[in-house]
């Protein structure tokens, strides 16, 4: 189903541009992380809003997570997922993929239900351990090793033992990894892709990029067994990520849900409206 919606008086571009600029200034100021000193920028953030923090090693990677301790517990293990940051810098692989934005924390926050960040390999690191190499978040940012150790990683985060099913939900790059980590969980699992590239091979095609070689394609994989449930929300004004690069996907995928915000773009104004939108999942 495909369900069209315009954008609400209270979100603008000048909101978002506005907010934008808050949020990057709160978090330039941000130091080292408590309990965790390789993350810095998620210490501040985790103090202000009164955020439980911890670290969880699968494989050979440790990620750290952050969780909110206000709110009521539940059986369903809801757990954010982060965009693709900055792979690049000046034509050449990062040495850091952590950039700036912060709207998958952002929405964690807004979202009334309990709720779990959990960060992706290598990103919020001050210093990157040797097996962080260039091209886990270039070429591999979607490969079965990232896929797979995320999903051991929540497979040991404290509130996975009371879940009865999990809600993976992944803004950009992150919805690529939640959609498939999915195919991988035991519990059911239901997927919200926020702007995500669900059709690597159409994304890099349409911005004239390097293929993703070492990384899974989510539009060729398949997702027909009965408890992995799906939700994509598109921005009609995306540019980074424009709805037409998902057609494939689209149409191996008949049975998911597909919303189309009309005049929302790769970042505004999904923060404005979560509550409302995520209410209905």
């Amino acid at each position: 189903a495909l369900f069209i919606l315009k954008l609400p008086n209270k979100c603008s571009p000048a909101l978002h541009i506005k907010q934008c600029k808050l949020i990057l200034a709160a978090f330039f100021f941000s130091g080292i992380f408590p309990g965790c000193s390789n993350s810095p920028t998620l210490d501040k953030f985790a103090a202000r809003h009164q955020l439980s923090t911890g670290e969880v090693c699968a494989q050979e990677f440790c990620l750290v997570w952050l969780a909110s301790t206000a709110k009521l517990p539940s059986n369903e293990l809801r757990i954010y997922i982060g965009g693709d940051g900055q792979p690049w810098r000046m034509n050449k692989p990062a040495d850091n993929p952590t950039g700036a934005g912060k709207l998958a924390l952002e929405l964690m926050l807004a979202d009334p239900q309990p709720s779990v960040f959990l960060s992706r390999p290598c990103y919020y690191l001050r210093e990157m351990p040797g097996n962080c190499t260039q091209d886990l978040w270039t070429s591999g940012r979607y490969s079965p090793e990232i896929v797979s150790t995320m999903t051991e990683a929540i497979s040991q985060l404290p509130e996975q033992e009371a879940a009865e099913r999990v809600t993976l939900i992944g803004y950009s790059g992150g919805g690529t990894l939640a959609l498939l980590m999915a195919a991988r969980m035991e519990l059911p699992v239901t997927v919200i892709t926020v702007a995500a590239n669900l059709d690597t091979a159409a994304w890099t095609g349409f911005h004239g990029m390097l293929p993703l070689s070492e990384s899974v394609n989510p539009a060729e994989q398949d997702y027909s067994r009965r408890n992995i449930t799906q939700h994509h929300l598109l921005g009609g004004a995306d540019t980074v990520v424009p709805p037409i690069t998902i057609s494939k996907f689209r149409r191996n995928n008949p049975h998911a849900e597909f919303r189309l915000f009309d005049e929302f773009d790769h970042r505004c104004c999904w923060l404005e409206i979560w509550p409302e939108i995520v209410a209905d999942y």
